[in-house]
């Protein structure tokens, strides 16, 4: 049946919204454009009515969109930032000269954190100006008519002004003062073993879950993410852990465990030496230049920061898919939805209905490899290997290398991983069963 008139075809939203923002480049619009058509084909026998399909396919398309335009005005942000040298060195002259006492990279620090006590977001729009004569004035003009004004009197320098907006900015995001301090890595593990330290996660993610007590958790949990990230055998994704609210709007109240859980990702890469490269030399060399792993300086310069996850693991810092798979906070949010649908459900809301969950996608495969077990006691005491197998194959796509999926699967089981042949062996036996049994 044909839609309505009164009801905007997707294409045709599509065409005119990204037409409106024509910063977000042809390469992302060209993509975004054949994940609605591949969406759309691959939803048009779910929903038969057509006027459903379209409502639909409209909302993917505005969540698409606002994604894409959130991403891109944090990162012509970044860019205008770069102007002022905000992550590195000087690389051009400013717009205003500078008598030579001011330290302009401390100055753009100081806008930075005021900037974040102020909540403001968008692109920066308006000026810099800065004077140094017994007084310092900074004044910024923003999109959305926020100005941010500070007054130093008595001949202060910058970098104390700096200084001071750096310890307010620490102050609020709880990482950086003496209080919230990181364990001294490596962590001593006093002989604890693997099992052990999972036994406390799994114990401490069920105090947090009672009482929702990020501070009264918060120290123990750094220690035993730690200290397995050292161990190395069990992947962050896959641990019980507090977890941040479903909710964006509560994601405040716990920004103390986003920064943690940002900065336990990056140990984990530290810790299996994964190379990690960024858009800056300075964060490149943070990451990689040196045996130590700067627990406090990552928590301040990026996780402390209000970026995006997609902004952060494919701009700020470049992190393959089949590492980010790994990891909690350092994942792109497709992988974070497929990760979600797979393990857990997900919940769909109707135009005009009630949200409707849908089972987890490992639910009747976990099924048939129980029924499987009962019957062979040789796959007995094997049933997690097997069905972390297949989230592996689901996660990493067609085509992915044996000796990749059974690294990824013993890391959600926390083991070595199997020889490439005894791997390649069960995943052949593993889809033989799944066939049988009617389940893919």
């Amino acid at each position: 049946m044909d839609v309505s008139g009164n009801v905007e075809r997707w294409e045709r939203y599509f065409e005119r919204e990204t037409a409106a923002r024509p910063e977000l480049g042809a390469l992302i619009i060209e993509c975004l454009r054949d994940q609605l058509v591949a969406k759309d084909r691959s939803s048009k026998n779910f929903w038969r009515d057509e006027v459903k399909h379209n409502a639909q396919m409209l909302e993917e398309a505005k969540r698409l969109i606002a994604g894409a335009w959130k991403t891109t005005q944090q990162r012509l942000r970044l860019q205008r930032y770069d102007e002022y040298c905000i992550m590195g060195p000087r690389t051009r002259e400013p717009a205003v000269p500078e008598p030579a006492v001011v330290d302009s990279d401390e100055l753009m620090n100081a806008l930075d954190h005021l900037l974040a006590e102020a909540e403001v977001e968008g692109k920066v729009e308006g000026k810099v100006e800065g004077k140094v004569e017994g007084k310092v004035e900074v004044e910024v003009e923003v999109e959305v008519e926020v100005e941010v004004e500070v007054e130093v009197e008595g001949g202060l320098s910058v970098g104390e002004v700096a200084a001071s907006g750096a310890a307010r900015a620490s102050e609020k995001s709880g990482v950086g003062s003496a209080g919230n301090a990181y364990p001294k890595l490596p962590v001593d593990s006093s002989g604890a073993s693997q099992d052990e330290l999972v036994a406390r996660s799994v114990e401490i993610a069920s105090r947090f879950r009672d009482d929702g007590d990020y501070e009264a958790v918060r120290r123990e949990y750094l220690e035993v993410s730690f200290l397995l990230n050292q161990i190395g055998l069990f992947a962050p994704v896959f641990r019980d852990q507090p977890r941040m609210p479903f909710r964006k709007a509560e994601w405040e109240k716990y920004s103390a465990l986003l920064n943690d859980q940002i900065v336990i990702d990056f140990h984990w890469m530290h810790c299996r030496g994964v190379p990690m490269r960024s858009r800056w030399p300075e964060v490149t060399k943070m990451l990689n230049g040196t045996s130590e792993f700067d627990s406090d300086a990552i928590a301040d310069r990026l996780a402390a920061k209000k970026w995006s996850c997609d902004f952060r693991v494919e701009e700020l810092v470049f992190v393959s898919d089949r590492q980010q798979i790994q990891l909690v906070q350092l994942r792109n949010t497709n992988l974070k939805e497929r990760y979600r649908a797979l393990v857990e459900g997900t919940r769909q809301r109707d135009p005009g209905s009630k949200p409707a969950r849908t089972k987890a996608r490992v639910a009747p495969i976990r099924k048939a490899i129980t029924n499987w077990a009962d019957r062979n006691h040789r796959v007995r005491g094997q049933e997690d290997m097997y069905e972390s197998i297949w989230i592996a194959m689901e996660l990493l796509g067609p085509g992915a290398k044996a000796a990749h999926i059974g690294e990824l699967a013993a890391l959600r089981v926390g083991v070595k991983p199997l020889a490439a042949r005894t791997m390649t062996d069960k995943i052949v036996t593993l889809q033989a069963m799944l066939k049988q049994a009617g389940v893919s």
